[in-house]
């Protein structure tokens, strides 16, 4: 029993003499991993922004070269309780430049408010628009 005792604290001030060596490397640590979080929280609205805003331009692009010149709309709409669906025409220009200016004004929202989650959101969700414009006029056609 004696010699367990011995060992435990034995190994209890080898790990107290351990822990105070590395003290001043673990406090640098400490304060570098904190200010590496703040310049991470400080700039959360351009890292989240970047990749959707680049997505978003892709995207465009890939429409803009793809799209035929009219694109076919279709819209459901319930008129006298009956389900109607209603097909609407728009030019390419507006088909690959709407979504994209919502995404931008989505990012710029971001940028602007402290609270920068649901514009994000906005933002990622609107990539849909151009990708579901896509499928709708050169996938199904």
């Amino acid at each position: 029993m004696d010699k367990k005792k011995n060992f435990f604290s034995d190994m209890k001030e080898k790990w107290n003499g351990f822990m105070e060596k590395t003290r001043p490397g673990r406090e640098k640590t400490g304060r570098v991993l904190s200010v590496a979080g703040l310049w991470i929280y400080r700039l959360r609205s351009l890292i989240l922004g970047i990749p959707v805003g680049v997505a978003a331009v892709i995207l465009a692009l890939r429409n803009a070269r793809s799209l035929p010149a009219q694109i076919a709309l279709s819209i459901p709409k319930v008129e006298d309780g009956a389900l109607v669906i209603v097909s609407q025409m728009l030019d390419k220009n507006v088909a690959v430049m709407g979504p994209l200016a919502i995404t931008a004004l989505c990012i710029l929202m971001m940028f602007i408010s402290k609270r920068m989650t649901y514009p994000f959101l906005i933002s990622v969700f609107t990539l849909g628009v151009p990708i579901a414009l896509y499928y709708m006029n050169c996938v199904f056609v």
